[in-house]
């Protein structure tokens, strides 16, 4: 195998973060209970709990209370109104009427937040920075302007309607009871041949690159064994293991989602049925015990169950949290060591546990991104080393010797794993650092410098990549390769671009401009209507890519947006000129709001990213009066609808709706003339039919 792609001085950054001391502004008992402190000695809290004698504030060269205090995670809260919590009844979602969760503490100094905790009783939910909608922090007026929608009561009817669309493309599916979780349950639940058959191949040809879970040829052959079973209403031979039809379950749980409503041969499970098959591997994991819950199948089916449920929608604190588990069980099981030094397993079972412990710690790390919390584990906790690159094939159960590993100028099922685990250790200390509370301004060319080098991580990526060749599955599996790295310099990037320094480092706003102009390209690339039609014909990849990058592709979009914003201000810096303009910008992200109106109605339509969207984007391209702001962000509201009523035009509006724009408003890229519309339907829907801890609330 060739030698990895050089790293950063990661280690020295690291070093020196250790060894930098600053003065902590709270004395160290506030500091260490996360009280406010008035900073006067004794302040006034120590004087309340009669501890006068431990008020002791640290000096300028550190002390090792202070260090220690400096390496546990503090959350800051921002004081920014939420966007509504519960209302006491489902009548109360159509009269805008919401209680707000109060922030528990006050919010840190700089613009940027390092994260925000609401409170409503004894309920409380972190919101980290990587949250897809932490970015409207900094749009306030746009802000302003949803939070106003809930108390205006001509909108009902508006509600409404909007809440019907909403209903129609997420309707809420009601929960199953509980399963039997044998084997009859299973095989009872699955779908015909020909649809197993289209499901499993659209999975092994499309899902097991970067992120490999299974053996291929292993798992084929015991998928033809349990259809056998089921034709012939007999128990499955005992050379099948009893995890291999729950990892049956979630292949096609997870393949389903690769699908275009418009292409008859895209074949999909139904909502419910696909429900039903997350549950019962749920219940069969659960009845699992001691022994049997720490074996390679079913570490497999469990990790399986988890891309399901992703791939699903399902909330991102519960997935980091499923994420750690996956962490910890495959630690119990030593996944984490070089398997190489256990002479006992053979050279297939090293290969195997080596590929799945590379998976399950990468899902874990893109979760803790994704919330803001760190990962289950750090660099330093594991030894296991990379997979070798070679095809699923030439891996057999009874090899005595390893295959020649190919090239990394050579495709191979394992080339993306391969390359993408050169920088895991970096993104695993980013991704620890980023969940910590941060002071921007001390660290910010640190911070700059890490940036910078998973930057050249993604550029080593694409020198490495053999050419790409016309295979839709191979173009997708590069694009994702390249999201699941270039995540992590542009959230370092956006860190202190927006923050209050941000100003002084031109280098960090190129960067996240750069970063959040390859995310949306990735758009066009699978887009049929812009793509080269001999590799991409319908819009199963785009849609997938919609669902799993869904929150790179709002940031990015935003961020273009906030840019957008600048050219409009005094801020502007003429002597740091970017590559695009200001019309070239709103081009990008008009390309990007349309592509989300005309998927209306696939999977993971999500309303609640489009609307926010729309009106940031027609809110930033004025900077005119408050009144002709407000007209913009009108006609944001009005294009959406509008796409909507097309998307459906089976749906009636309630009666007594509001009239009809005039005849000028805008119409951009076919979007039609529509009606005004409040936003904030959909956060009361989501408000009523879900917890409100499961809610971003902001």
């Amino acid at each position: 195998m060739e030698d990895p792609p050089s790293s950063s001085t990661l280690a020295t950054l690291l070093a020196n973060n250790r060894k930098r001391a600053r003065p902590t502004k709270s004395c160290l008992e506030c500091r260490r209970k996360k009280l406010k402190c008035d900073r006067v000695q004794p302040c006034s809290q120590c004087r309340k709990l009669g501890r006068d004698s431990l008020c002791v504030f640290a000096t300028a060269t550190g002390t090792q209370t202070e260090e220690s205090a400096d390496k546990r995670v503090r959350v800051e809260v921002s004081k920014l109104a939420t966007w509504g919590e519960a209302p006491a009844s489902r009548s109360d979602c159509f009269h805008g009427e919401a209680s707000l969760g109060t922030p528990f503490s006050q919010p840190a100094n700089g613009s940027v937040p390092l994260g925000k905790v609401y409170v409503k009783g004894s309920r409380s939910k972190y919101v980290g920075t990587g949250d897809r909608m932490s970015l409207l922090d900094h749009f306030s007026d746009e802000k302003s302007f949803l939070m106003a929608s809930f108390k205006d009561p001509t909108r009902a009817n508006m509600l409404k309607e909007f809440m019907i669309y909403q209903k129609a493309w997420k309707p809420k599916l009601k929960p199953l009871g509980q399963y039997p979780a044998g084997q009859d349950a299973m095989l009872d639940s699955l779908p015909n041949d020909t649809v197993i058959d289209a499901l499993v191949g659209k999975y092994t040809s499309n899902f097991e690159n970067a992120l490999r879970v299974l053996h291929i040829p292993v798992f084929l052959k015991h998928a033809e064994a349990i259809k056998r079973a089921r034709r012939s209403q007999t128990s499955l031979a005992s050379e099948v293991p009893e995890a291999a039809l729950p990892q049956l379950l979630g292949v096609m749980a997870i393949a389903s989602r690769l699908s275009d409503s418009n292409d008859p041969s895209s074949h999909r499970l139904s909502e419910s049925l696909l429900l039903q098959h997350i549950k019962l591997i749920k219940y069969w994991l659960e009845g699992l015990k001691g022994k049997h819950r720490i074996t390679l199948p079913v570490l497999r089916a469990q990790t399986l169950l988890f891309l399901a449920n992703n791939a699903a929608q399902a909330s991102s604190p519960q997935l980091w949290r499923d994420s750690g588990d996956l962490v910890r069980v495959a630690m119990i099981m030593g996944l984490h060591r070089d398997p190489e030094d256990l002479l006992k397993l053979s050279n297939f079972e090293n290969e195997q546990r080596k590929k799945l412990w590379q998976t399950i710690v990468e899902l874990d790390l893109q979760m803790s991104l994704t919330t803001g919390l760190p990962p289950a584990l750090q660099s330093s906790d594991f030894s296991s080393e990379t997979p070798i690159n070679v095809d699923n094939y030439d891996l057999t159960e009874d090899m005595s010797e390893y295959p020649t590993p190919q090239p990394l100028s050579v495709w191979t099922d394992a080339l993306p794993q391969v390359i993408l685990s050169f920088s895991i250790k970096e993104r695993l200390d980013t991704a620890t650092l980023l969940a910590r509370d941060i002071d921007v301004e001390a660290t910010s060319g640190e911070l700059l410098e890490r940036a910078k080098s998973l930057e050249r991580a993604v550029h080593a990526i694409e020198t490495a990549l053999p050419p790409r060749s016309k295979q839709k599955h191979t173009l997708y599996s590069n694009l994702t390769l390249d999201v699941l790295v270039r995540r992590f310099s542009l959230a370092l990037y956006r860190r202190v671009a927006l923050s209050e320094v941000g100003w002084q480092f031109p280098e960090a706003r190129q960067g996240a401009l750069r970063g959040s102009m390859a995310i949306l390209s990735h758009l066009d690339a699978l887009d049929p209507s812009i793509a080269d039609p001999d590799v991409i014909q319908s819009k199963e990849y785009l849609n997938l890519f919609h669902v799993s990058c869904k929150s790179d592709i709002l940031q990015a979009a935003l961020l273009l947006c906030y840019e957008i914003r600048n050219f409009n201000s005094d801020q502007s810096n003429s002597s740091d000129p970017t590559p695009w303009t200001k019309h070239s910008l709103i081009r990008i992200v008009e390309n990007t709001l349309n592509s989300h109106l005309q998927r209306l109605g696939e999977f993971g339509t999500d309303l609640k990213t489009i609307l926010p969207l729309s009106i940031v984007l027609h809110s930033v391209r004025s900077d005119g009066s408050p009144d002709g702001k407000r007209d913009l962000m009108m006609r944001g509201i009005d294009r959406v609808l509008n796409a909507c009523r097309r998307a459906l035009p089976s749906i009636q509006p309630p009666e007594q709706s509001y009239p009809p724009p005039p005849d000028n408003n805008v119409q951009e890229r076919g979007h039609q003339d529509v009606r005004t519309f409040p936003i904030d339907v959909l956060f009361h829907h989501y408000v009523g039919t879900r917890r409100v801890l499961d809610i971003a609330i902001y």
